[in-house]
């Protein structure tokens, strides 16, 4: 599988279609139409009429929303108070409806997606091939124990697969196989002990078998292409795939598939799964885990994404969280391993409790066009558009690229019904002023979409660690270190949860990394590249474990001159193939002071320190590279933490505004600039020239917020520098006027269907 990774990802995706400063700049002013907000369309509350979907889609037209995702809510009966949908979700009546809202589309210029009903969903798809196909159920890894000092006998509970069973001696630590007897063990043995009887018990979905899982894909996908395969492309963009189910832990394959892929045989060490700190018992853990992730990336999520990439479509998603948030333990518990599986999505991402770093760390290293933000559903009725400008900033900061808001309802039954507030259509009083607002998103989300991303560190993501750590119910000890440290380092995004990392508050802009994607990197000149970004410190958050090819890596990047800084523990057990002495030839590294070892995370920023920065500023920036062009991303304000030292307890921090953050301008240095950047105004398509001054290797810039709280700073290429000073014209200005005439009342908002 890595083979083909490192061929897939081998060069990078064009820069983009421009080609010069003019080109960039037109199309800022009139961005593509797939770059506009992508609502989610919620075709629920009330039988739908084909005359009101299309004066809903021109509705969407004229705000400058040109995409939409269709969700039922309940395709298959009530759910959650909601009636069912009517007609019911892929019936020969929905059929009709749908292609007849595609022609619609293709004659408005609008953009489809289908919700693939997968996760979140009242359709119960996977129950239903189970019902028919037994042999697709899933299987889940248990086991009950029983602790004394003399004969312990225990029996499979009913509707459980025995597998094996083992016994601890609670006085050494010394865990033994134990035979089975039919559905029974039993030890005789002396001493204080624990006997255990591994079983396998039958329930969900088998995301490890590559029959079910195609049957499930067919199911939804399938029914798609044979019905409206005529507009895959033009009109359909893709399908999203929300919070899917958690995998399994066990098949009726797992232990031929543990043999082959780890080269041992897992049976008789299965009661390491859930005892012990000993080596053997963290190899045995990380392994099992890691055939799991293997195993559903070979039967579904590749499988899926070459669904969609054969037919020139994009796949987006929001998993569960909270793995969505880049939680390190659930990632594993949930997915097995995150990155691995996640990475196979044309456009990673998550809701607004979940993370976009991570997530667009995955676009960056995988090449995907676009990361997923889906916000901010429950937010209420009252939101404006000023505030949710406000409320995205920071996801596109940390790279998310398509705005997803959530929702906008067929019907609310005149207010009587929704399902998580608010709609965010014709109404809302701010809808006449939606257009100005959608352009501005479509502005910046194509631009931050265009060229690459640049940055100097990246932070390993510290599966193995995890998985080594984590038994089929839990995380143990050295699990919890790694997940601290690396939560400590990256922060928290949730929505009105924000807790800044060590690496936020220092203003360092990084990329999560995962193990593959380090494992096929190249290292020139002091720099881990990996596809087209170039990394010259590498962070390792608590990885006691770690796999001995990205040892190998490592080693080499230390070698050449990388920084690599360890936090808490340094690498010490070898995982996976490979000489395990790789593993000790890095903590060598360490011994030698050519590697960097320190305690707490708040110490990552003085071991960053001889590391020159190339942005200089109050806040956490976001810089691409468009060709020889440099742009630079800039928000007006950051939520940071008063008081953090190592020993602050993160749930009693105090998150706010910090004032010298929230500014009418702000001033920067930018290292190896090229002279003075051009502002370019997102929210009324305006460009002026900014002034410059050289200090030392840096130009520093003083960027005024005086229209709105982001700035987008460009610098020319070579030559091109006289193309400065265009100008385009204000957006989105009109102003709101709620009695206009006579002294009474006009609505503001359609109520041609009342609902």
């Amino acid at each position: 599988m890595l083979d083909s990774i490192r061929t897939m990802f081998s060069t990078d995706r064009p820069a983009n279609a421009t080609n010069t400063l003019a080109d960039l700049a037109r199309r800022f002013a009139d961005p593509p139409r797939e770059y506009s907000p992508v609502p989610i369309w919620w075709w629920s509350g009330e039988r739908l009429d084909p005359a009101r979907l299309r004066w809903q889609l021109e509705q969407f037209v004229a705000g400058g929303v040109y995409n939409l995702v269709i969700l039922n809510l309940a395709p298959a009966g009530p759910l959650y108070g909601s009636d069912a949908d009517d007609p019911p979700f892929l019936s020969e009546a929905w059929w009709e409806i749908f292609l007849g809202v595609c022609a619609d589309a293709r004659e408005l210029g609008v953009r489809l997606w289908f919700y693939d009903q997968i996760g979140f969903s009242g359709a119960n798809l996977q129950g239903r091939l189970v019902r028919d196909t037994p042999a697709f159920v899933g299987q889940w890894l248990d086991a009950i124990s029983v602790e004394g000092n003399g004969p312990l006998s225990l029996a499979c509970p009913p509707g459980g697969e025995p597998l094996g069973a083992a016994v601890t001696n609670l006085d050494t630590g010394v865990t033994t196989p134990v035979e089975l007897n039919d559905l029974r063990a039993t030890d005789h043995s002396p001493g204080l002990r624990r006997l255990r009887l591994i079983y396998a018990a039958r329930r969900g979905f088998d995301y490890f078998n590559p029959v079910a899982c195609a049957a499930l894909i067919d199911t939804v996908h399938g029914a798609f292409e044979r019905r409206a395969g005529a507009f895959f492309g033009d009109v359909i963009a893709g399908s999203f795939q929300d919070e899917l189910p958690s995998l399994p832990t066990w098949s009726a394959g797992f232990l031929e598939a543990f043999q082959a892929q780890a080269g041992y045989d897992l049976r008789p060490l299965l009661g390491l799964l859930w005892e012990g700190e000993a080596d053997v018992a963290q190899r045995t853990r990380a392994d099992y885990h890691a055939v799991r992730a293997s195993l559903a990336e070979a039967a579904f999520f590749k499988p899926l994404f070459d669904w969609h990439e054969t037919r020139g479509l994009i796949c987006g998603f929001d998993q569960q969280g909270p793995a969505r948030s880049g939680d390190p333990i659930a990632s594993v518990r949930t997915y097995a391993d995150y990155l691995k599986t996640q990475r196979w999505y044309g456009a990673p991402g998550s809701d607004h409790h979940g993370d976009a770093k991570i997530h667009s760390s995955l676009a960056h290293l995988y090449d995907r066009p676009r990361t997923w933000i889906e916000a901010f559903h429950s937010s209420g009725w009252g939101g404006t558009l000023e505030e949710t400008f406000d409320w995205l900033l920071p996801w596109l900061r940390a790279g998310a690229t398509l705005y997803s808001p959530h929702a906008a309802y067929y019907s609310t039954r005149g207010g009587w019904w929704e399902w998580a507030p608010p709609s965010t259509c014709w109404r809302q009083p701010y809808w006449r002023h939606y257009r100005g607002f959608a352009d501005a998103i479509s502005r910046l989300c194509d631009l931050l979409s265009q060229g690459r991303h640049v940055c100097d560190i990246g932070v390993l993501f510290p599966t193995t660690t995890i998985q080594a750590q984590t038994s089929p119910t839990g995380p143990l000890s050295a699990a919890n270190a790694a997940h601290d440290a690396y939560l400590a380092l990256v922060g928290s995004m949730a929505w009105h949860a924000t807790r800044p990392g060590v690496l936020d508050r220092d203003r360092r802009d990084f990329d999560v990394l995962d193990d593959d994607s380090v494992q096929r990197a190249t290292v020139e000149e002091g720099a881990l590249v990996i596809g087209a970004e170039r990394f010259r410190a590498i962070v390792l958050p608590g990885c006691a474990a770690l796999a001995t090819a990205t040892a190998e890596v490592l080693g080499r990047f230390v070698e050449a001159g990388g920084l690599l800084i360890a936090v808490g523990q340094i690498p010490r057990i070898a995982v996976g193939a490979g000489p395990a002495e790789t593993v000790d030839q890095l903590r060598g590294l360490f011994a030698q002071g050519r590697a960097t070892n320190v305690a707490h995370a708040e110490d990552v920023p003085a071991a960053l320190a001889r590391l020159p920065r190339d942005v200089d500023a109050p806040v956490p920036t976001l810089h691409r590279r468009i060709g020889e062009r440099d742009v630079l991303f800039i928000p007006a304000a950051f939520p940071r933490a008063t008081e953090v030292s190592p020993t602050t307890d993160w749930r009693e921090v105090d998150y706010a505004f910090d004032p010298a953050c929230h500014a009418r301008e702000m001033t920067i240095r930018v290292r190896g600039a090229r002279g003075a950047p051009q502002l370019w105004d997102a929210l009324t398509d305006t460009r002026r020239n900014l002034t410059a001054r050289r200090v030392g290797d840096t130009v520093e810039v003083v960027v005024p917020f005086d229209s709105g709280p982001a700035a987008i700073l460009v610098w020319p290429a070579p030559g091109e520098e006289e193309a400065l000073g265009l100008a385009g014209p204000a957006v989105g200005t009109a102003p709101l006027q709620l009695a206009p005439r006579g002294g009474e009342l006009e609505p503001s908002l359609a109520h041609r269907f009342a609902a």
